[in-house]
């Protein structure tokens, strides 16, 4: 049965002129064909004299095919003939370019991919000295460190087995912070984002610190605890309970974080602008507040009997920030004597009007355009006249 090796299976190094297959049990009498994809070229046959055997040495291919204006990134289909599949994974085995037991697999798929390796009993007792692996075919690597030392492990990552660079990872206890070194034996866990891993000694004081790896199939996890939330960051709703935010006015408890509104009786700190997130307003009995304005609590309503013409104040100032908007006005004069009636809001106008003698219905104006008034100002009314009897209701809501 022929199958498509999976790239994990081998490395090909152009520039040489080779591929190496990982692990044991290489049989160049079952290697069929080989075909750069990206190029397509065929760069092994072994019925094409160009472009046959160039040697084997245990697991390492050379090919006579000129492979050096390629790139080692370049997908291949490698074709090799297997036994038919039982239904059963079939285990290989072998070394890889550290010297480290490494195994292989067989997939439902027919595809090679490796198994979990374990590297054991790597000891360090000098600055730079390390524990390499190659996780190519992996998607974690779990280290433990044990031993008596001091000084600081550094974990990195390569590509090239020249340049590193720090990689980040999680100790299995469960904490939410990832490490890129420690100074402390422990138990951690990575992911595999370069061809190699390495824990190095970056700082040696004393001691042996023996490094235990074990590669494995399964992706790196993010441990699951409570998360430290920093502003603006992104995180799990899932995961916020009331511990780990503060809810509006210290007021819930709940785990999780209830997501619905607050309670207004009164108009919050003058602090929210343009563009801010607000939360929906409820009532007390926990029903969402649709009304417009403003909610009940923040409405009023003042009634008054107008007889004089000098200025007076209907509502007095409400306090910094806050305006007095006007919604309606009811008025119905009960005298013989026509007058004028103004509101203000201190002392400029927000609307006048005239008011006919001996009135015997009242007459109501509503404003869908609210007037709305001056920061920390009372609310007044002036009438044209001493005659006048005038039956006055204003009504509106506190905003800033």
């Amino acid at each position: 049965m022929n199958i498509v090796l999976d790239r994990a299976s081998y490395v090909f190094d152009p520039s040489s002129q080779t591929i190496e297959f990982l692990g044991e049990g290489f049989d160049i009498a079952r290697l069929k064909l080989i075909t750069n994809t990206l190029t397509n070229e065929i760069i092994y046959n072994f019925a094409d004299a160009t472009a046959g055997n160039g040697g084997v040495s245990g697991n390492l291919l050379s090919l006579l095919y000129d492979t050096t204006s390629m790139s080692a990134t370049d997908p291949l289909q490698v074709i090799v003939d297997i036994d038919e599949y039982n239904g059963e994974f079939t285990r290989v085995g072998g070394l890889d370019p550290n010297g480290y037991l490494m195994g292989l697999r067989v997939n439902p798929r027919g595809h090679i991919v490796p198994s979990d390796q374990e590297v054991v009993c790597v000891k360090l007792d000098r600055v730079g000295s390390s524990a390499t692996v190659e996780t190519t075919g992996y998607n974690s690597v779990v280290v433990q460190l044990t031993g008596t030392w001091a000084g600081t492990q550094s974990f990195e990552v390569s590509n090239d087995g020249s340049a590193w660079s720090s990689v980040a990872g999680w100790v299995v206890a469960g904490a939410a912070s990832p490490v890129t070194s420690v100074t402390a034996s422990g138990h951690w866990v990575f992911p595999c984002v370069g061809r190699f891993f390495r824990v190095r000694f970056s700082a040696y004081t004393s001691g042996i610190a023996v490094v235990n790896l074990v590669l494995k199939n399964q992706p790196a996890f993010f441990p699951a605890s409570s998360p430290s939330i920093a502003a603006n960051s992104s995180v799990n709703i899932g995961q916020i309970g009331a511990g780990a935010i503060v809810a509006e006015d210290s007021a819930s408890t709940a785990n999780p974080l209830i997501m619905g509104g607050v309670v207004r009786t009164a108009l919050p700190a003058a602090t929210v602008v343009a563009g801010d997130a607000v939360r929906a307003t409820f009532s007390r009995s926990g029903q969402l507040v649709f009304k417009q304005f403003a909610p009940g609590d923040l409405d009023f309503a003042v009634s008054t009997t107008v007889t004089t013409n000098a200025q007076t104040a209907i509502r007095i100032a409400q306090g910094a920030d806050i305006r007095q908007s006007v919604t309606s006005i009811t008025f119905q004069n009960t005298n013989a004597t026509a007058t004028t009636l103004t509101i203000q809001d201190a002392s400029a106008t927000l609307v006048t009007f005239s008011v006919p003698a001996s009135m015997t219905l009242p007459v109501q104006l509503d404003f869908p355009t609210p007037l709305r008034g001056s920061a920390n100002a009372a609310l007044n009314y002036t009438a044209g006249t001493t005659g006048a009897s005038v039956l006055l209701t204003v009504t509106g809501f506190n905003s800033y």
